[in-house]
């Protein structure tokens, strides 16, 4: 092979940051707020996307997801429900939850039947009452 040059995964990590950066500079603030997921997201090469994230339980429709989201309060706007509880911790957890709660569980996806057994769960979580406290905001590397 002849002719060929590959980069480095580090080459190509370094390339992505310097067109992320370069876009952000120049994008209007509108654009910025389209952006920001990106930049605080788990592609960011300056966040842990384990760090910060969470096991969190949203009822809509008469369901409850289980799920998990560094970004619980977007999340749980997004899916449109009530955020019922979060527990630190990340898909492993996840995993561990979805088998917990397997014989309510929806088919093959991450919503439950509300089940005794899942409510006094996030009854637990929440205190009793309200949900539990959120994680502290996620810092932005782009301040």
């Amino acid at each position: 092979m002849t002719g060929h040059s590959y980069r480095t995964d580090e080459e190509a990590v370094e390339e992505a940051v310097a067109v992320l950066t370069s876009a952000w500079r120049s994008a209007t603030a509108e654009q910025k707020e389209d952006l920001r997921w990106l930049f605080n997201g788990p592609h960011s090469p300056a966040r842990d996307p384990y760090e910060d994230s969470v096991v969190y339980y949203v009822e809509n429709h008469g369901l409850i997801k289980i799920g998990t989201s560094y970004e619980v309060e977007r999340r749980a706007r997004v899916l449109g429900g009530q955020l019922l509880a979060t527990e630190p911790g990340s898909y492993d957890l996840e995993r561990q939850r979805h088998c917990q709660f397997a014989g309510s569980r929806v088919g093959r996806t991450e919503w439950f039947q509300p089940t005794a057994a899942l409510r006094r769960h996030i009854a637990g979580l929440a205190g009793g009452g309200g949900r539990s406290p959120l994680p502290p905001p996620a810092t932005s590397w782009l301040s």
